[in-house]
């Protein structure tokens, strides 16, 4: 997976063996340094403890492991594929194998990670995109036509990773709590069912005394 050098600063991740790239490295290209995953540290590697500063080769070029992330750790992503990453590499998205000024109309980038300073809200910050948005589609109007709709929407990561899960967990909570309901009501019935009426059972006391004292009065001679 193709990083930023900064990435995992910005997750806030440190690895457990290692280290990860320099925040402040933004040469062209890639950097040579990779960093894996603990998966891949264990079951390719043997949990090797020297691993660090070993070179593996990725398509035709070499590079060197500078460092392993913890087990606990897995690239964000929705689907299992998009989390199961065992290789960062590191780079500033220009230069080789891109080129020094990748063209407006071509998108290398997707998506990034940001993370907001403490005094900043997600709507101020969607703010800045938006002006800044604008800008760029009236300074470079044939890259960004307005018929492509071209724009940055700013998104909480845990929607990103969670994205609909989170309302059919609610949905499958409320289930739950529907049938949980529904069974106290049924044990509360239950209850009430065996549990006589203190009138009828006063009732009763009182015919089974009186057919008592008439049973003795008959009896008596």
């Amino acid at each position: 997976m193709s990083v930023t050098p900064n990435y995992f600063a910005v997750l806030g991740i440190a690895p457990q063996l290692g280290r990860t790239f320099p925040v402040e490295n933004r040469s062209p290209g890639y950097l040579g340094e990779i960093v894996i995953s603990d998966g891949l540290w264990k079951g390719d590697f043997g949990g090797d403890p020297h691993i660090l500063h070993k070179s593996i080769r990725l398509d035709t070029d070499l590079y060197r492991i500078v460092g392993v992330m913890p087990p606990s750790f897995h690239a964000p992503g929705r689907t299992v594929d998009e989390r199961k990453v065992e290789v960062w590499a590191a780079t500033s998205f220009y230069g080789p194998p891109l080129s020094y000024q990748p063209p407006r109309r071509v998108r290398n980038i997707p998506g990034a990670i940001a993370r907001l300073t403490p005094d900043l809200t997600l709507t101020a910050a969607q703010g800045r995109i938006d002006a800044l948005v604008a800008d760029l589609r009236r300074q470079y109007s044939a890259d960004y036509p307005d018929r492509s709709g071209w724009t940055v929407r700013l998104v909480p990561l845990q929607d990103t990773v969670v994205g609909d899960v989170r309302r059919s967990l609610i949905l499958m909570l409320c289930a739950v709590g529907l049938v949980l309901l529904i069974g106290c009501v049924n044990v509360a019935n239950l209850l009430l069912a065996r549990t006589p009426d203190p009138s009828v059972t006063r009732a009763a006391n009182s015919s089974t005394l009186q057919f008592s004292v008439m049973s003795l009065s008959r009896g008596s001679p």
